[in-house]
Order: C-alpha cells, then structure tokens, then sequence
C-alpha cells in the first residue's frame, strides 16, 4: 500500500541512459513513467524546484530510509501508523 519517495533538487538528480516518458497528469503536474512496464518514476510541480521520485526507482533505496508519512488521512484501517515517523495528515505544509 505504501508508496515511498525521495525529493530531490531537481539540478541533483537526473536518469541514467535515455530519459523516460512524461505526461500531465493534472494542471502543473508533470509525472514521468518507463515506456515499457509502464513503472510510474516520478512526481513534480510545474516551477517546483524539488522532484519526487520513487523509491524503487533506485539501485540502493535502503540508503533513502523514511522520515514522514503524508496522506495518513487515507490510510487503511489496517494499516498501522509508523510512531517513528512524523505524521501528516496530507501533504507537506506549504
């Protein structure tokens, strides 16, 4: 059910070999995936200096481990908080 993400400065980050494809998947939001198993790869705002990128997206996630939990007002019932974690019940504040 989780999802885990990395945000990077977009000027610190970039894909090895060719770059994936993109599309608009809502009014300023770019979102890119792999054109063959169609893996979603990542997440950003249109003038954003930030990219969000998936965690499975890398070589070595387990050097990426979590520090928040956002969107915990659609967690499942089953799912379990992560007391470790700061909670939020969206998105980060802006």
């Amino acid at each position: 059910m989780h999802v885990g993400w990395v945000t990077a400065k977009t000027e610190q980050f970039h894909f090895e070999g060719a770059p994936p494809k993109a599309y608009i998947s809502s009014q300023g939001v770019q979102r890119t995936f792999c054109e063959y198993c169609g893996t979603a790869l990542t997440w950003q705002k249109e003038g954003n200096s930030e990219i969000d990128v998936t965690l499975a997206s890398f070589h070595c996630s387990e050097d990426f481990p979590p520090s928040d939990e956002l969107w915990t007002t659609h967690r499942p019932a089953w799912d379990l908080p992560d007391h470790r974690l700061k909670q939020w019940l969206e998105d980060f504040p802006d």
